[in-house]
């Protein structure tokens, strides 16, 4: 995202947070309203003209006035629905688009029989590099025992920020569901964080959730309907997707009902609204724990780890030619890492 967004986003997320509290409690009166003035009771010609008099009182509201003013200049509420989508629009028949971590390093050439074979008697150096250290320890503990789903978002920074979280609680998959296109990554949001993820991108939300559920996958949407249960408490599997939705409609109706479960994150506050990257990081914090204390929680398999370490050795590296090959001679036998005993230091990786 080039930085001359910056006044743009931050003027609008403010001003949608505003909306939003102002919309919350104009909701909450009317509700008291109607039930104080028995709207549900009304008939004929009171019933039938109450919501035009509403409209009516808000156009005599300038902010309202102006916002349905432009409102009637728009051709069709799909103008609206994708005004402030960022990223590429499909293309033809295209249903699905995947940006792999191991697709993302830089691709490791074969050497030409007269040149000297690589390394494979293991690296020269005695310890290894920090970065290394640091690549390892996140592979030891990656998972996708856990998935996040995106339903539909409407502010693609939202997609950036669940990126980051994601990967920063271990977990290796993200997909994303988006009508209009593959939404664009931020990296003043992800930090590149996005490179050590899998990111699929579908077209079609139903689609997504079938071809999640054929890998064995059960589905829990965030949402507040019948039979929703505290994240808590929510029923959990070896193999869990959980979908969250659009910051303003929630979950779609179709991958609400082809979900296996509901799930909420209760709140004692004030506030009713919590931005979705925040209530997916507490999600995924809250049950990635208790997977872990149940033994649910799988992490990548042997031969996963050997092909993505070529791939994260060589972006780590950054370009350095002398790095990379020094990095990739880690790769055949990578450092041994004692998570429980390891100290974290703070290693920059981006």
């Amino acid at each position: 995202m080039r930085s001359r967004w910056g006044r743009w986003h931050g003027y609008m997320e403010e001003l949608e947070e505003a909306m939003r509290i102002a919309g919350q409690h104009l909701g909450e009166v009317e509700k008291l309203l109607a039930h104080a003035y028995e709207r549900k009771a009304w008939k004929g010609a009171k019933r039938d003209s109450a919501d035009k008099e509403i409209i009516r009182r808000a156009v005599d509201i300038p902010f309202f006035r102006e916002l349905i003013e432009i409102a009637n200049q728009l051709d069709s509420v799909e103008d609206i629905k994708n005004a402030g989508f960022i990223g590429r629009e499909w293309r033809g028949g295209e249903e699905k688009d995947e940006k792999l971590s191991v697709d993302r390093g830089v691709k490791i050439k074969p050497q030409p029989d007269d040149e000297s074979p690589p390394n494979t008697e293991g690296p020269s150096p005695e310890a290894p590099p920090a970065r290394i250290v640091a690549a390892e320890r996140a592979l030891q503990d990656r998972t996708r025992s856990l998935v996040v789903v995106l339903d539909n978002l409407v502010n693609s920074r939202n997609v950036s920020a669940v990126a980051r979280s994601i990967e920063a609680l271990g977990l290796q998959e993200l997909h994303v569901i988006h009508a209009a296109g593959p939404p664009a990554m931020e990296r003043t949001l992800t930090t590149r964080s996005e490179r050590w993820l899998d990111i699929i991108t579908h077209r079609d939300g139903v689609a997504a959730i079938d071809a999640l559920r054929k890998r064995g996958y059960k589905i829990l949407a965030a949402d507040f309907g019948d039979g929703a249960a505290e994240v808590e408490a929510v029923p959990i599997h070896n193999k869990t997707a959980i979908v969250f939705g659009s910051e303003q409609l929630g979950v779609s109706e179709a991958v609400r009902n082809a979900a296996d479960g509901l799930f909420f994150l209760p709140n004692s506050g004030f506030t009713a609204y919590i931005n979705v990257s925040v209530a997916t990081a507490i999600s995924v914090y809250a049950l990635d724990r208790r997977m872990r204390a149940d033994n649910l929680r799988e992490t990548l398999s042997e031969d996963e780890k050997a092909v993505l370490r070529p791939a994260w050795y060589t972006m780590l590296a950054r370009g350095d030619k002398v790095k990379e090959a020094e990095y990739i001679s880690w790769a055949s036998h990578p450092p041994a890492i004692a998570m429980a005993d390891e100290p974290r230091a703070e290693v920059d990786v981006a």
